[in-house]
């Protein structure tokens, strides 16, 4: 005999990990749509950069002011995820 409660729960908890799921590839969407665009200018900045820069680069000495850009990029880049990702999630949270 089935217990109509239990067949309730079961289904409720169904629809929470689905939705759960579908949140959690919203997130991850967001997220790697924001930086895809980040990676792509990335690698532009990259591209043009001397011998020299890129020493000083993997020693963290923003000098010049194409490495200044990029460091202002990674920062660009922290903040639209530290905003956008929090929204994202507030929004599916409230659905």
């Amino acid at each position: 005999m089935s217990d109509p409660v239990l067949d309730a729960l079961t289904q409720h908890n169904s629809f929470l990990q689905r939705l759960s799921s579908s949140a959690i590839k919203e997130i991850i969407q967001s997220f790697n749509g924001i930086s895809n665009q980040y990676l792509s200018r990335l690698r532009d900045l990259l591209d043009e950069l001397s011998d020299a820069e890129l020493k000083a680069l993997a020693s963290a000495a923003y000098t010049t002011p194409a490495l200044r850009e990029i460091r202002d990029l990674f920062k660009e880049w922290q903040q639209s995820i530290a905003v956008t990702l929090p929204d994202v999630f507030a929004v599916s949270a409230v659905s």
